[in-house]
Parts: C-alpha cells; sequence; structure tokens
C-alpha cells in the first residue's frame, strides 16, 4: 500500500509539474473556484494572490476568505471587486 501511495504522490507531482494552466469558474461576484493552483501568495480579507504557474492570479474585494482549498483547487468567497493576472 506504501508503494501504491508513494507512486500516486510522484504521479501527482509530475503532472503538476508539467500542467501550465489553471480553469477558474466564477459565480457572479460571490465565488470563484480556481483549478490548478500552486499556492497562495497572499491571503487578507481584501485581497487573495494565486500562483498558477505562469500566472498569478490577484483577486480583490470585501470580506474574501478562501473557503474550501487542497492541493490543487481553492473555492474564494465574498463580495469580488475585481480579478486581475500579472506576468
Amino acid at each position: 500500500m506504501r508503494n501504491f501511495q508513494k507512486k500516486l504522490t510522484q504521479t501527482r507531482q509530475n503532472i503538476s509539474g508539467g500542467l501550465r494552466c489553471f480553469q477558474m469558474n466564477v459565480s457572479d461576484n460571490r465565488e470563484v473556484l480556481l483549478e490548478g493552483s500552486r499556492g497562495v501568495i497572499e491571503y487578507n480579507e481584501n485581497s487573495v494572490k494565486i500562483n498558477t504557474g505562469k500566472y498569478i492570479v490577484a483577486f480583490s474585494g470585501r470580506g474574501l476568505k478562501l473557503s474550501c482549498m487542497n492541493e490543487y483547487n481553492l473555492t474564494i468567497s465574498g463580495f469580488i471587486t475585481s480579478i486581475e493576472y500579472i506576468m
């Protein structure tokens, strides 16, 4: 079982290292599901910056929070006023 988990982890690392894209689903201006995250750079109630590999995606607004997060995906909720792509 350990060997399987180790191989699965290595496969995920190889896949994530090769992926250079992300997908974002925006629900009104209240929630964003971002798939393909490589990490959170900045997080407070007015600003969230996410590394996606090729870009940094910056969200501005009020009452922002990471309501769900795993290794590659995250959900930002709150009142989103802007989304900016930073190279």
